[in-house]
């Protein structure tokens, strides 16, 4: 009976020690529980859903969302240029002898016509696009996504941007598309570009921001790209390039031929002034500094007392009876910053001068003798060129 007794003690041994194991099970597993929760809290940005595919479906709903809200504002621009027909030799001839013979050229056998992008940002019939879609066209010819067609006119054109302004008639049913900021982008960004590539109207690609403040890539005088890799092609010129709240934050302008997904917009915030003077019935007046100025050299960087890279406009020369005299700028001034925001180069300085209005202040910081110095502008209505040759004699530069 030793034997059965000793059993019994076994089995009550082994329970006790089956007891006492459970809760430290049990403590191992809370704590690995709690050491993930910590981690996916740790994890940076919104909560992962129960699906994968949850994910996936609200993105698209923000695709679509996105494209049936801006479509009906993208239009087809078709650019006709007329050829003038070369004279033959006689007629030539009798052009430069009488020249009232030909009251007009002969009228050309065919035109050419290109075809672009625009989109709508009033329902008074303003359209932005880029300025190489419409440029020297003699006809512009403006289709809606319903089909509607106008005739359109060049309103504003700026070939240091490459964008334009494009008036059709006034229409109480024109859709229009709402303008973002694209100072708040980030490079990784969702984008959607809509245009009408190869005249293949209305066509949505998607894609992200792949980087921003592209420069030197010899397209324009004003150079601060976006660059996405949402798939843009010939035709998609002047078409908005918009975020996941359907708000236009660029203008697709360029591709680089050789490369694949590699396409540059115009930032919005460029072509902010331009529209919202033509927004809000303000006339758009452009206002002017009045100095003579360019880049700084490292020379006059190192007299300045200021480190090779860090920029700024040199003062060469005052116009007199200018905003500039009136703040007190002189000649030797180093300005590096306008409203607190840094200036490196005169085309910075060209920039904040063309956002503001005629009597708007703006401060001024500079380098005067290697001491910080502010001054207070108020600018008012920029001179003809003839008033700005009269003013500085022999001068004819484009005044910041």
């Amino acid at each position: 009976m030793h034997w059965y007794r000793y059993l019994i003690l076994l089995v009550i041994v082994t329970l006790l020690a089956g007891m006492s194991c459970r809760p430290q099970e049990r403590s191992s597993r809370d704590v690995r529980s709690a050491s993930v929760s910590q981690s996916q809290t740790d994890l940076k940005g919104p909560p992962v859903s129960a699906t994968p595919l949850e994910d996936l479906l609200r993105t698209q709903a923000a695709f679509i969302r996105v494209a049936k809200q801006a479509r009906p504002a993208v239009v087809n621009i078709s650019a006709v240029h007329r050829p003038q027909p070369a004279f033959n030799s006689v007629t030539r001839f009798l052009h430069g002898v009488f020249p009232g013979l030909f009251r007009q050229k002969p009228e050309a056998s065919g035109r050419q016509q290109s075809t672009g992008s625009g989109f709508i940002i009033s329902h008074r019939g303003y359209i932005l696009t880029n300025r190489h879609v419409v440029a020297g066209a003699d006809e512009i010819r403006v289709r809606l996504l319903d089909e509607r067609e106008f005739l359109g006119e060049i309103i504003e054109a700026d070939e240091r941007s490459d964008l334009a302004v494009v008036k059709i008639p006034a229409q109480t049913d024109l859709p229009a598309i709402p303008l973002g900021n694209s100072d708040q982008l980030e490079v990784g960004d969702w984008v959607v570009a809509i245009g009408n590539p190869f005249g293949l109207d209305q066509t949505v690609t998607v894609g992200v921001i792949s980087g921003m403040g592209r420069s030197d890539l010899g397209l324009t005088a004003r150079e601060s790209f976006i660059q996405t890799d949402a798939m843009i092609n010939f035709g998609n010129s002047g078409g908005p390039l918009l975020n996941l709240n359907g708000e236009v934050i660029g203008i697709n302008t360029a591709i680089v031929a050789s490369g694949h997904g590699i396409g540059f917009a115009v930032p919005v915030n460029a072509a902010q002034r331009m529209a919202g003077f033509l927004l809000t019935d303000m006339p758009l007046i452009p206002v002017w500094l009045g100095i003579m100025a360019h880049n700084m050299t490292p020379e006059e960087a190192q007299d300045a007392g200021r480190r090779a890279g860090e920029g700024g406009v040199w003062v060469e020369s005052v116009i007199p009876g200018t905003p500039a005299e009136s703040a007190g700028l002189k000649s030797g001034d180093l300005i590096i910053k306008m409203d607190s925001a840094p200036l490196t180069d005169v085309w910075q300085l060209k920039q904040q001068v063309a956002e503001k209005t005629a009597g708007a202040h703006a401060e001024v910081g500079l380098m005067r003798a290697r001491k910080p110095e502010r001054m207070t502008v108020v600018f008012s209505e920029k001179p003809s060129r003839q008033e700005i040759q009269q003013m500085i004699a022999s001068h004819s530069i484009d005044f910041p």
